[in-house]
């Protein structure tokens, strides 16, 4: 199967295998310092750009995913399409703007010490570091905005796709590096499948990762509740101000 590792898509004829998932991890940790130094504008000039393009139903993109979404997802074209303009709205600067002051407060927080009145000191918020996502199924353009709130916060990400749609979030990852003037961000993240409840693998996601995002029943979070590492955080109910 193809996934998309940090930049690149890579072939696992056989699979992902547990020595694949610790190699991925240790390689996430070592972009944190890269993405931690953007400015919140030049990630925000990035994705709004993407915006603007997937919004065009002739982008390329945009018609692989008309094309080939509904045999795998069920969805006609319309709705399809009706996902991709909800991505669009996610994106928008404006929009995620807004996303950001209502869930931090100040969009500055991102980028550097600042003022808060009411604290009466400084503050800043970090990034977690290394951010997996475990994908729900059911709403293709979840995962991907599950991946633009780890993105926007300047966290390293690595998603577990639904076996229901490997497509939508390798093409989002690719129209990001075609468009990414960062050089920086197409490469902060590895979208990844393998078979839900393989003890192997999960068990280095959830040691190896600073933070967990599970979208899914409850006997996926319960899953993922057990065995956490000391240092990894497990986050059922995804807001800027957990990540």
């Amino acid at each position: 199967m193809i996934m998309y590792i940090f930049g690149e898509l890579r072939d696992f004829q056989y699979g992902l295998t547990p020595k694949d998932m610790e190699a991925i991890i240790s390689e996430a940790h070592s972009q944190k310092k890269d993405i931690e130094m953007l400015k919140t504008d030049q990630i925000l000039y990035v994705l709004d750009r993407l915006s603007n393009l997937w919004i065009d139903p002739n982008y390329k993109y945009t018609r692989q995913a008309l094309q080939q979404l509904p045999d795998l997802i069920g969805f006609d074209s319309s709705m399809v399409y009706e996902g991709i303009k909800t991505m669009c709205s996610l994106l928008n600067r404006n929009n995620m703007e807004t996303r950001i002051i209502s869930d931090l407060g100040k969009k500055e927080y991102l980028d550097d010490w600042t003022y808060h009145k009411r604290f009466k000191g400084y503050m800043m918020a970090k990034p977690r570091g290394v951010l997996a996502h475990v994908s729900a199924g059911n709403v293709f353009v979840g995962g991907v905005d599950s991946l633009i709130q780890g993105i926007i916060t300047k966290n390293v990400n690595i998603m577990k796709m639904s076996t229901a749609d490997p497509l939508f979030p390798v093409l989002f990852a690719k129209s990001l590096k075609e468009n990414d003037h960062t050089g920086i961000l197409h490469k902060a993240m590895a979208l990844l499948h393998w078979r839900g409840g393989n003890q192997e693998i999960e068990k280095y996601i959830k040691t190896g990762c600073n933070a967990i995002v599970v979208y899914g029943g409850a006997d996926t979070i319960r899953a993922y509740r057990e065995g956490l590492g000391l240092h990894t955080k497990l986050i059922e109910y995804l807001s800027l101000i957990h990540i």
